[in-house]
């Protein structure tokens, strides 16, 4: 059952992330802060991130440098219980129009792709 039900239950999932707060992101980024959410959504939904460095015993940590591996993108690979294939999470901001673009995509079945933005 997902615990995430309203923006208040996001804000304490974030804390969980992120103990350290905004101080704990390499700089102040709002495109961070929306991928982590995403990532934080995921989770609630049952996800584990499966990116290597990631502490198996604290279901709500983002890999380590998932902040800063790629200019205004930020990747997260996904397993879930009882199913075979990886789910990939792709946040992409575009400043010009400070708009978020969020793809999902189960890797080897590109029929299962969902793109928001």
């Amino acid at each position: 059952m997902p615990v995430i039900q309203s923006s208040e239950q996001l804000v304490l999932a974030l804390a969980q992330a992120v103990p350290a707060g905004p101080s704990g992101l390499p700089e102040p980024d709002p495109g961070a802060v929306l991928a982590l959410a995403c990532h934080c959504i995921m989770v609630d939904a049952g996800l584990r991130c499966t990116l290597p460095g990631v502490d198996p015993g604290d279901r709500w940590a983002p890999p380590p440098r998932w902040a800063v591996q790629f200019k205004d993108e930020w990747v997260f690979k996904y397993s879930m219980s009882g199913k075979r294939n990886t789910l990939a999470l792709h946040c992409s901001l575009q400043r010009a129009s400070g708009r978020m673009l969020v793809h999902t995509v189960e890797v080897n079945n590109d029929n299962n792709a969902h793109v928001s933005g």
